[in-house]
């Protein structure tokens, strides 16, 4: 896999547990919360969304003007 490929090359430990395992639910609610994606470092599409719909929202009270918000797929 990947993953565990880049590990070994570069001697950084994978967690095998996370693709080894049938049971892991693969979606953006594990194991790091809905606003990380599955590396735990970088936004989800969600954490994304709600930064624009603050931004869209400062922008249309500023300038009073009407946005449409973006809205979950």
């Amino acid at each position: 896999m990947f993953v565990q490929d880049v590990g070994v090359a570069f001697q950084i430990p994978a967690f095998p547990e996370l693709f080894d395992n049938p049971d892991t639910p693969w979606d953006s609610s594990q194991p790091f919360g809905p606003l990380f994606s599955l590396d735990g470092i970088h936004p989800s599409a969600e954490a994304h969304r709600l930064v624009t719909n603050a931004i869209i929202d400062e922008i249309a009270n500023t300038y009073d003007v009407q946005l449409s918000p973006v809205s979950a797929q």
